[in-house]
């Protein structure tokens, strides 16, 4: 069986994120940053990656279910998903993962430009 394309769409620089001083959040099919993509840290990207393969191994709408059901009964920090994404955030990012950042990343300047 093949892998399920997966389309991804980033933005950056969300202005509501800085003001409640989340760096990011995955909003299925989103992933969105508060900073600009020169500012976004691997491990923050790597993180919030981590998010997005927990949701495509159990699907959108029973992740956020489990997410938010374990953040009331365990708390943000004692939340499984949450210690596992910060568990990956400190390992490099692979080299499709840095691909993905680059393109991100292009992708959002040349969005500027127009």
């Amino acid at each position: 069986m093949g892998r399920k394309k997966i389309n991804l769409k980033f933005r950056y620089d969300i202005d509501w994120l800085k003001k409640l001083k989340i760096t990011g959040i995955v909003i299925w099919p989103y992933i969105l940053f508060a900073d600009p993509p020169d500012d976004v840290s691997d491990s923050t990207f790597r993180h919030e990656l981590q998010h997005v393969y927990q949701i495509i191994n159990r699907t959108p709408f029973r992740f956020y279910l489990t997410y938010f059901w374990w953040s009331i009964r365990y708390k943000y920090s004692g939340n499984p998903f949450e210690i596992d994404a910060i568990i990956a955030q400190t390992k490099p990012l692979t080299e499709a993962e840095e691909k993905m950042k680059w393109r991100s990343r292009e992708h959002y300047k040349n969005s500027q430009v127009a």
